[in-house]
């Protein structure tokens, strides 16, 4: 037997249990993972024939449990694990009224998991519809149940683990066709006795892990059966006055005649433990509403407390109804009372609270949460009301990239914090309503800062009211939110040293004599051939197309041309001369050296083209024609785990180089989703050019040898 503990590093979507918002980060997870031998039980035994081990005569669906397999595995999924498992379902055609499914349980010790003979009864079972938006990937939550289970030894013992069977009545029933099911033994309760979840014999090796906010993908499929036992009489559960009553009933319908009655099929009125409720009742004692939040909805459940504070993250009103007797699509005892409260909001970047009458009197304020009941009180003096700590969200950022207002979403204030001058607004966006390149929620974002600037060779500061004000100074640079504090003491203000400057920079491009401004001589030197000249600008006084500062730029360089179908290369003293030669093409500031050899100038080589598309990171698998989807993502994500291989044309992972900055890193997957939610567009490396930069250029039929991996 081996008993390992499983490190999954993976890089998922964040999905909170009830409201979704979608980002990638990083996450290890511990996963109790047991893989042990086969070893059958003494024929005596009085446990049931190893051959029934399938789904009844009930199932809807089902997935049985891998009896026949040299070797089976069991997977921890338990409340305090910190994780759940989801695995799927599709065609269920009739009511999901009961749940069977197979495993064993463990004691969480020191040394790792060991095996325990402890018969857990008390489990979470969660349904999840499918993501419209992203397929093969678990949505919202449909349902959950906190059930008691029966619990049957199978006669199945794998190296000291008792495999066993379960089976719960889920009320009310389910109708979902297509969904995903998790299965979690309740460890608060029982915490020496894990339940570790049984693989399956067969499936779709289509499973999920999730910690409630991230996701990982595994090929573990597991035992559960899915029934609709309509025909099978049960237990009726009611209340009368204050008392829970049991009776047997042959199906619903009967039930229905008891006031409140809950039909649970195949159960019976037992009462194990003698406190005067059947069992299968009992958890009738504990309901009432639970109110929650479902994104910016307000839904209720009838549920009890546990599962309302732990599942759903509610708030729970012990014996009160969901009954909405206004019709306003908002359970009666979810709606807020109309009294007055603490209304937070954002005066830029600042944390604001005041009271209010009413919710709708807090709604005067811009980007404002209302809280009844509640006042602005600073217990900790902090000089944010309690109250209102901690109200990150996401929104709008606006800051300073030198002369321009920018503006980037950011998930709270603190992330927007490590932009310059920068200001957040939460629950705004950065749209540009009037095109004017400027988001809307930055406009008028003028302020006083320091205005850096050069007087000869001196860097001089000066603080102004504005950037207009500073723009009077030659050279200047302005920096809004910031002083001239010279915290060094080297006479030079702390934000303006470096001694760059702003200048004008001449550069080559082909026989071209090119003028740029730039905002230092190390952002002048990107171009071929550059010349920086520190608080010049690119003015054309005489209107001969070439800047004042640029003229009489003629130089040496290397002189490309063609002498039948070699490619040669000879160095010139200037254009004019290499004009000389027929087909030639003038490099300023260039030479004619080869380095790598292949007896053609570098400078004269033709620039290579590679036969992949941008973004589509699983292009080894070699579908014709290749698209960008969302499972590029999941690819790429399993490439930086290890799982999937690159693939390699002309040496480089070009296809997965989303943001084109010639290097495959995490943040290429970022850039990817954010190309999926409209954000960007897809890149390549400059170095790496595409025979099809979109699908549009595909041809009908693919290249010979695709996708030519390396």
């Amino acid at each position: 037997m081996r008993i390992m503990k499983r490190l999954v590093v993976f890089t998922g979507l964040e999905m909170n249990m009830n409201m979704k918002k979608r980002s990638l980060m990083p996450l290890v997870v511990a996963i109790y993972c047991v893989l042990v031998g086969a070893a059958f039980a003494d024929p005596g035994a009085a446990f049931y024939d190893i051959q029934d081990q399938t789904c009844s005569e009930f199932a809807i669906f089902g997935q049985d449990p891998s009896v026949d397999s040299a070797s089976v595995e069991f997977l921890s999924s338990n409340i305090n694990a910190g994780f759940l498992i989801f695995d799927n379902f599709t065609g269920v055609t009739g009511t999901i009224q009961q749940v069977s499914w197979w495993g064993t349980t463990g004691y969480n010790s020191l040394e790792g998991m060991l095996p325990s003979n402890c018969l857990p009864s008390t489990f979470w079972i969660v349904f999840r519809s499918y993501d419209p938006g992203w397929p093969d990937f678990p949505g919202a939550i449909e349902a959950v149940y906190k059930v008691t289970a029966s619990v049957e030894e199978t006669g199945q013992i794998y190296s000291d683990y008792y495999q066993r069977k379960y089976k719960a009545t889920i009320n009310p029933p389910l109708n979902l066709s297509d969904g995903w099911i998790s299965i979690v033994g309740n460890a608060e309760i029982e915490e020496e006795c894990w339940f570790m979840w049984q693989d399956a014999g067969e499936g779709n090796s289509v499973v999920f892990e999730t910690d409630g906010g991230y996701w990982n993908q595994t090929p573990y499929d597991h035992a559960f059966c899915l029934e609709s036992v309509t025909d099978q009489p049960g237990a009726c559960c009611y209340v009368s006055g204050i008392t829970t009553n049991c009776t047997s009933a042959a199906d619903q319908s009967e039930c229905d005649q008891y006031p409140g009655g809950t039909f649970h099929p195949g159960a019976t009125c037992d009462d194990d433990d003698s406190n005067d409720i059947a069992d299968i009742c009992e958890q009738m004692q504990e309901e009432g509403a639970c109110c929650y939040l479902d994104g910016y909805e307000t839904k209720c459940l009838v549920i009890d407390m546990e599962q309302c504070e732990e599942i759903y993250l509610g708030d729970f009103y012990y014996g009160e109804t969901c009954a909405d007797n206004n019709g306003n699509e908002t359970a009666d005892i979810c709606e807020p009372p109309p009294v007055g409260g603490a209304c937070c909001y954002m005066s830029g970047p600042y944390m604001m609270c005041t009271e209010t009458e009413d919710e709708e009197e807090c709604s005067q304020y811009s980007s404002s949460t209302f809280y009844p009941n509640e006042t602005c009180y600073d217990d900790d003096g902090n000089e944010i009301a309690d109250i209102c700590e901690g109200g990150s969200q996401s929104g709008a950022c606006c800051y300073w990239a030198g002369s321009t207002n920018m503006c980037v979403e950011t998930q709270d204030e603190e992330e927007c914090s490590q932009y310059s001058s920068s200001t957040f607004y939460p629950g705004e966006t950065c749209y540009d309503d009037d095109g004017n390149e400027i988001a809307d929620i930055c406009e008028g974002g003028s302020q006083s800062g320091a205005c850096c600037y050069w007087a000869g060779s001196t860097n001089m500061c000066v603080e102004t009211q504005d950037e207009e004000e500073c723009s009077q100074y030659s050279s200047s640079t302005f920096y809004p939110g910031e002083t001239c504090y010279d915290d060094d003491g080297n006479e030079i203000a702390d934000i303006c040293e470096g001694g760059s400057q702003s200048g004008a920079c001449c550069y080559w491009a082909g026989s071209t004599n090119m003028c740029v401004e730039t905002q230092d001589e190390e952002e002048c030197s990107q171009y071929s051939s550059s010349t920086f000249y520190p608080g010049e600008t690119c003015y054309d006084d005489d209107g001969n197309e070439i800047a004042d500062i640029c003229e009489g730029g003629s130089q040496s360089g290397a002189c490309c041309y063609w002498a039948g179908s070699t490619n040669m290369c000879v160095e010139t003293q200037d254009e004019e001369e290499c004009s000389q030669y027929s087909s030639s093409t003038f490099y300023p500031g260039e030479t004619c050296y080869d380095d790598d050899g292949n007896e053609i100038a570098d400078i004269c080589e033709e620039p290579s083209i590679y036969d992949y598309l941008p973004g589509d990171a699983n292009m080894a698998a070699g579908s014709w024609p290749p698209n960008v989807i969302g499972a590029d993502v999941t690819y790429l994500v399993n490439y930086f785990r290890a799982i999937a291989a690159p693939c390699l044309v002309g040496g480089f992972y070009n296809s997965a180089d989303a943001n084109g900055d010639c290097s495959v890193i995490g943040a290429d997957v970022t850039y990817l989703v954010q190309y999926f939610r409209g954000a960007n567009e897809l890149h390549f490396c400059p170095d790496y050019e595409p025979s099809w930069q979109s699908s549009g250029d595909l041809p009908a039929e693919a290249p010979d040898g695709w996708p030519n991996c390396e």
